[in-house]
């Protein structure tokens, strides 16, 4: 396997023909490469990848991520499914692929979590915000959680980004605000211990919590392949 993690083809507007096959490509952004034809970037780490604007696409690979053990979503214009269904989803690279479906309903869930107290409570009345992109982006939509802390979120793409909040409420012991926007930066906390005290967001992943677990105004985000997406949680800071 060859060792690219990463590409930027946004500033390639002539690019015709894309070929990074058996690499480790986390996402791909085509969408300034509107002259493209040839694709394959089978047996990458993609969990999905969208292809809907490539309208002179006319030969595609993109199956066999994370080999073989997970599924790509495929997010494909109308002429486009009818190329998949007729010729490129025969072809053993293309293997573990699914075409995103119109439209998702996803169930985001929030949790009250109170010190003292290991057994999280739905809560409600949680405005969950969606955004199109990690930083910045559009706004899809806003939900409000109900009576179970739920709340049925409608999307079209396969990923998604989300903010939670709540007058009175937070999902991050605060360490410091700066800026003229008032950047919150902290701990995210996702849970309650066997102890009764708040659990953190291993924010790298090093399996040690200390202030490079710090996280500043970062969205939480959900691909549907993911399975059910993990309950989110606050407190009262009342």
């Amino acid at each position: 396997m060859n060792p690219i993690t990463s590409i930027d083809l946004s500033q390639n507007t002539l690019l015709v023909n894309f070929y990074a096959t058996d690499n480790q490509l986390t996402e791909v952004d085509l969408s300034n490469n509107l002259n493209l034809q040839g694709l394959s970037v089978a047996g990458n780490r993609l969990d999905a990848l969208d292809v809907s604007k490539n309208v002179n696409l006319n030969d595609l690979a993109c199956g066999r991520q994370y080999d073989n053990t997970r599924q790509l979503v495929l997010t494909l214009n109308e002429s486009q499914k009818t190329l998949w269904e007729s010729s490129w989803s025969s072809s053993i690279m293309n293997t573990n692929v699914v075409v995103a479906s119109s439209s998702y309903t996803t169930a985001i869930k929030v949790n009250l979590v109170t010190q003292g107290n290991p057994t999280p409570a739905p809560l409600e009345g949680v405005t969950v915000t969606v955004y199109d992109s990690a930083e910045n982006g559009n706004v899809i939509g806003t939900w409000t959680t109900n009576a179970e802390g739920i709340a049925l979120v409608e999307h079209t793409q396969s990923t998604i980004y989300y903010t939670i909040s709540k007058a009175g409420y937070s999902d991050t012991v605060l360490e410091s605000v700066s800026g003229p926007n008032g950047v919150i930066a902290g701990w995210r906390v996702v849970g309650v211990d066997e102890d009764g005290n708040f659990e953190y967001l291993d924010y790298n992943g090093d399996m040690i919590w200390n202030l490079d677990d710090v996280v500043t105004n970062v969205r939480y985000s959900y691909t549907i392949t993911d399975g059910e997406p993990y309950p989110c949680c606050m407190f009262s800071i009342e």
